[in-house]
């Protein structure tokens, strides 16, 4: 079942009725992801509040594919993104602190409500790939007083043990 996606949300009253929000979501309106690129790419996100012992839990999953920048050749690059984590509810820190280890904690302030874009944002920050880079670039720049364009050569290091070789001889 879809509902419509809501901006802000009660995440307690979500989780007393076993709301569910499917929606997709276009990266580039996700302000904190400015830096990851400029091309437009696409999640599909599902928020899904239920209870359990008396928390209110959220299960959000992320699919798609994020359009990221190339760290070798600055150029677009289709990185698949999947991230499924569950969050509980909490009104203060003392009552993060008395959570089990293996429940991640999310604090809600005093108008009861959460952004579920901030959620997004937050689970892809935390699940992009340190260094994003083609498998195979083709490493290429101008040199600068003339307009050939020339294929990066990795520099050959002479081994610093080759000293050591002569004297053994």
């Amino acid at each position: 079942m879809q509902n419509p996606f809501p901006k802000k949300c009660d995440p307690w009253q979500a989780a007393d009725r076993n709301k569910l929000f499917e929606f997709n979501i276009e990266t580039n309106k996700l302000s904190r992801l400015k830096f990851a690129g400029n091309s437009t790419s696409w999640l599909k996100a599902s928020f899904d509040f239920y209870r359990e012992d008396r928390k209110a839990l959220l299960e959000i999953k992320l699919t798609g594919e994020l359009s990221l920048e190339c760290q070798r050749c600055l150029q677009p690059l289709l990185t698949p993104f999947s991230s499924k984590n569950t969050l509980v509810m909490v009104k203060g820190e003392q009552e993060a602190t008395k959570l089990s280890a293996h429940y991640e904690p999310v604090l809600v302030d005093d108008t009861d409500l959460i952004t579920l874009l901030d959620l997004v944002e937050d689970e892809i920050l935390l699940g992009l790939p340190q260094i994003v880079k083609h498998k195979e670039c083709q490493l290429t720049y101008k040199m600068a007083s003339q307009n050939n364009t020339m294929a990066i050569e990795p520099e050959k290091k002479e081994n610093p043990f080759a000293v050591l070789q002569q004297l053994k001889k």
